[in-house]
């Protein structure tokens, strides 16, 4: 059974869950607000980025609003 499970293999006999409890996840988002003049979509996933990767370095586990985003609201 190439690239397949076969019954009663680790994977089904609850392994893969053991493994998975061991994972630990964050979740860091970067929110940016469009704009009505904005021209393209580019500048607004860029300014989204730049807030990820400001909560990424602040040490994870963050949402964080670009900057144009706090100032506006």
């Amino acid at each position: 059974m190439p690239g397949g499970v076969r019954a009663g293999s680790p994977l089904r006999n609850g392994a893969l869950k053991e493994e998975l409890s061991e994972l630990s996840l964050s979740v860091t988002i970067g929110i940016a607000r469009a704009h009505t003049d904005e021209a393209d979509l580019e500048s607004l996933i860029k300014r989204a980025d730049q807030a990820l990767y400001a909560g990424k370095r602040d040490g994870r586990n963050r949402v964080v609003l670009s900057e144009d985003a706090l100032e506006e609201g």
